[in-house]
């Protein structure tokens, strides 16, 4: 059953990754909000019922652990050797576009932007999606590690 909403949260991350144009704030509520309906909906389709303190430790788990995680693999995607070979081209794609006006250079430069874009992006909202389920199910279970000693409260 956790598949479906990490899925959920992932294509609702890369949803929100490629509006771009918006404001950082903007983002950030769109990312929280995002957390916090996917959660809601995974624990109503689960258990039937929403309890507003795992909603809480969801969107805290995004906004902590999933942006850290997910911006270090997107600088990650764009730093492989994918990443830099999809720069290039969209590099390359917009320079010969800014020189010409054919319609066509012009979609071939948007594309390949939005290649580069989309891979950079994907990489991190995956990651992000991963890590901050990884953190709540750690939070779910009542397991906490304290200078080594692992504590789990049942």
């Amino acid at each position: 059953m956790s598949t479906v909403p990490g899925a959920t949260g992932v294509g609702a991350a890369k949803l929100i990754g490629r509006v771009g144009e918006v404001g950082r704030a903007v983002k950030f509520v769109a990312n929280r909000l995002s957390d916090g309906l996917v959660s809601a909906g995974a624990q109503a389709a689960k258990d039937g019922k929403v309890s507003l303190k795992s909603v809480a430790v969801d969107v805290v788990a995004g906004a902590v652990v999933g942006d850290a995680v997910g911006n270090r693999a997107g600088a990650a995607a764009a730093r492989s050797a994918e990443g830099q070979i999809l720069e290039r081209q969209a590099s390359r794609a917009e320079r010969i576009a800014a020189n010409s006006t054919r319609d066509a250079r012009q979609t071939a430069a948007a594309d390949a932007r939005a290649a580069a874009t989309n891979n950079t992006e994907s990489a991190a909202a995956s990651a992000g999606a991963a890590a901050s389920n990884a953190a709540y199910s750690t939070f779910a279970i009542g397991c906490v590690s304290t200078s080594g000693n692992q504590q789990c409260a049942r």
